[in-house]
């Protein structure tokens, strides 16, 4: 799970999730003031069960791309390499057709490569997109057995002079691995 995302979505959440919650405590949100929580939504992003077996994931598909992509580079330049040595002996024509079928393989292989990048990286955003809405529903089941009316991501607080006591974070983070220890990330794109 990128933090990167975390840090835009997990703030837009943890706000929604709070105005939620003030809006559903009503007249008794109006008569007493916040109770604020802290969640550290970078820190689940980066350390929670589900987010790491999400990176390991996507790092094990990343090197069996690599490593398939590493072998067909290697065909193709004993590909390139063969006619460089026939341009010689070849008629233009013939050198000119040969050279556009290698073209041809050259682009498929760039495409093939592109594709399935951008499919890796889809299947990563999916699974921790996934993750994520579990988690701004266990802030929120968090949030309203603790009776905070507002919950935010740390990384949007500038100061915090309260005790560790409106921190969130261990909470959350304990119940997200127990609930989601690990996340299958499904890669869509087909090998050629």
């Amino acid at each position: 799970m990128t933090s990167m995302t975390l840090g835009r979505i997990g703030a837009a959440a943890v706000v929604a999730v709070s105005m939620v919650l003030t809006v559903a405590g009503g007249a008794k949100a109006e008569t007493k003031p916040p109770v604020i929580g802290i969640v550290d939504v970078q820190l689940i992003g980066a350390r929670s069960e589900a987010s790491r077996s999400i990176q390991k994931a996507i790092e094990t598909q990343r090197e069996a791309i690599s490593k398939e992509f590493a072998g067909r580079e290697q065909k193709l330049r004993a590909i390139q390499q063969d006619l460089d040595r026939q341009r010689a002996v070849l008629s233009q024509d013939a050198f000119a057709k040969k050279r556009k079928e290698f073209e041809v393989q050259f682009a498929d292989f760039q495409r093939d490569g592109q594709t399935r990048m951008r499919a890796l990286e889809q299947a990563a955003r999916e699974a921790s997109l996934s993750v994520e809405k579990v988690l701004f529903e266990i802030i929120g089941k968090v949030a309203k057995e603790n009776d905070v009316t507002m919950v935010l991501a740390r990384q949007q607080v500038v100061l915090w002079t309260a005790d560790d006591a409106a921190d969130l974070t261990p909470i959350v983070m304990d119940r997200l691995n127990k609930q989601i220890p690990s996340v299958t990330v499904k890669v869509n794109a087909g090998k050629k």
